[in-house]
């Protein structure tokens, strides 16, 4: 995302049948390939949280293929709220 201002920031709480499928990863590869940088991790309640940042239309695409989700696993809902750009360079899994 060099060079790129940060204009739109998300966090995003994926449920549905998204844990134990490889959708952290696949999200992860989904970031990149769209060109935009945050973080994604499992929760306890069988969610997955998002924080996703960078330029709107990016921003936009990426939530696409999200409410999408990936083979194996079966989204039922996006929960989505603006949030607070944290200035990230890049995508990862965190735990």
């Amino acid at each position: 995302m060099s060079g790129d201002k940060y204009l739109k920031a998300v966090d995003v709480v994926v449920r549905g049948h998204v844990q134990g499928v490889g959708f952290r990863y696949r999200t992860m590869w989904a970031a990149d390939e769209q060109g935009v940088a945050g973080w994604v991790r499992n929760e306890y309640d069988g969610s997955v949280k998002i924080h996703v940042e960078g330029v709107e239309h990016r921003v936009d695409m990426f939530l696409q293929t999200l409410s999408r989700g990936f083979p194996g696993a079966r989204v039922s809902r996006l929960e989505t709220s603006r949030s607070t750009p944290e200035g990230l360079r890049d995508f990862k899994v965190v735990y």
